[in-house]
């Protein structure tokens, strides 16, 4: 079943957009709230992260430095 990733809103028009992911590669696309309500994706629009949330969320943690671990052995 296709999931929510994220939302996004056009500056513009205020206009909601969910980014969807359909399960395969490379297949996420952008459809508007109401789409995405009528379908009964999940999670629900009002939890989805933003895309700027979502993006942090995928920054990869900063691994301590190894020079560091090296002085302490």
């Amino acid at each position: 079943m296709a999931t929510g990733i994220y939302k996004t809103q056009t500056p513009e028009s205020g206009a909601e957009y969910a980014s969807v992911d359909y399960g395969m590669a490379l297949a996420h696309h952008a459809i508007p709230r109401y789409q995405y309500e009528a379908q009964g994706y999940e999670p629900p629009f009002d939890e989805l992260p933003t895309k700027q949330e979502f993006e942090a969320r995928k920054k990869p943690i900063d691994k301590p430095d190894e020079k560091d671990d090296e002085a302490e052995t």
